[in-house]
C-alpha cells in the first residue's frame, strides 16, 4: 500500500481507454478499493514486462514529451500506424498531432507511406532495418541459389520474421528498386547486382535439358527420368532445371510433369483452333 510500480493489467472483457485516462481497482467481495492509477499504453505488447527495453518504453510515455511519446509509439511498432490509430495511442487531438508528425516528417525521423485516410507512418528505423533485412536475404538467396534468377515476393516476405504486410512489403521493395539496390521482374525479385553465370558444363546441361523436352513434345520424361537421361546428377540438373521454369522455357504442368514452351504454345494453338471452328 501507497508504492507506485508499472502494472500490466488484463481484463475480464474488451474496455475502451485512451492514454492518460485514470482507472480505480476495487475487488468484488467486499468491495474494497485496491489501487489505481494512470493509462499510459492501451495497447500494450505481450513482452516480458520486466526486461528493461519495456521499462524505458513505460517511462518516455509516462514522462516524455508529446513528441516523445508519439516517436516511440511508432519505434515500438513494426506495422503502419494510420493518424487515427496515433491519435487514439498518443492521446492526442487531431490538430496538435498533425503538427507532430509534419516535425518529425521534416526532421527524416519518420516516413509516410501513401494510402486512404491520410495514409500511414512508420518510424525510419523500423523502415531502414526491414529494407537491410531484404536485402541480407536476398544475398542470402543468391548465394544458396546461384542460377536462379530471383526469389518469388512472397517467398521473401514470408522470411521477414515481422509478418510484413503486403502493402508495407509493395511499398519496400519498390522503395529499394528506386534506390537500385534490386530488381524486380513480375512475381520475382533480385538484387541488381545478381546475375546468373553459367558454367561451361552447366549451360552444356541446359542445352541437353531443353533438347531433350523439346523432342519429348506432348510426351515429357518426369523430371527424374530427365536428369537421367541428360547424365546429370541430381543436386546440379535441379539448379539448371528451375532455371528454365524460372525462364519460362519449361512450362509447369504438375509437380513431377513439364513441357517446353514451343510443345505449350503450340498445343494452345490448336485448342483454340478447335473450338473456333467447333
Amino acid at each position: 500500500p501507497g508504492e507506485e510500480a508499472y502494472t500490466h493489467l488484463r481484463l475480464e472483457r474488451p474496455t475502451a481507454a485512451v492514454p492518460h485516462d485514470r482507472y480505480v481497482l476495487r475487488s468484488y467481495s467486499p468491495s474494497t478499493t485496491i489501487g489505481g492509477g494512470v493509462i499510459l499504453d492501451p495497447c500494450p505488447s505481450l513482452k516480458r514486462r520486466r526486461r528493461p527495453e519495456v521499462v524505458a518504453h513505460l517511462k518516455i510515455l509516462e514522462r516524455g514529451s508529446s513528441r516523445d511519446r508519439l516517436l516511440q509509439i511508432l519505434k515500438s511498432n513494426t506495422s503502419p500506424l494510420s493518424p487515427l490509430s496515433l491519435q487514439s495511442l498518443a492521446g492526442l487531438d487531431p490538430e496538435a498531432l498533425q503538427g507532430e508528425l509534419r516535425e518529425l516528417l521534416t526532421a527524416g525521423k519518420i516516413i509516410r507511406l501513401p494510402g486512404r485516410d491520410g495514409g500511414a507512418y512508420l518510424h525510419r528505423e523500423i523502415y531502414e532495418d526491414l529494407c537491410g533485412t531484404i536485402l541480407s536475404l536476398l544475398r542470402q538467396f543468391h548465394a544458396q541459389n546461384p542460377l536462379r534468377e530471383g526469389i518469388s515476393k512472397e517467398e521473401l516476405r514470408s522470411r521477414l520474421a515481422r509478418g510484413v504486410a503486403p502493402a508495407l512489403f509493395a511499398q519496400l521493395l519498390n522503395d529499394l528498386t528506386v534506390a537500385t539496390e534490386v530488381a524486380q521482374d513480375r512475381d520475382r525479385v533480385r538484387l541488381m547486382a545478381h546475375r546468373p553465370q553459367l558454367s561451361t558444363a552447366e549451360a552444356a546441361l541446359t542445352d541437353r535439358l531443353e533438347t531433350l523436352y523439346r523432342a519429348a513434345a506432348l510426351q515429357p520424361p518426369t523430371v527424374d527420368a530427365a536428369f537421367k537421361e541428360a547424365g546429370a546428377d541430381r543436386r546440379a540438373a535441379q539448379a539448371v532445371f528451375f532455371r528454365l521454369v524460372e525462364q519460362g522455357t519449361l512450362i509447369k504442368i504438375t509437380d513431377d510433369l513439364y513441357v517446353h514452351r514451343d510443345t505449350y504454345e503450340q498445343a494452345k494453338a490448336r485448342l483454340v483452333e478447335h473450338l473456333a471452328q467447333h
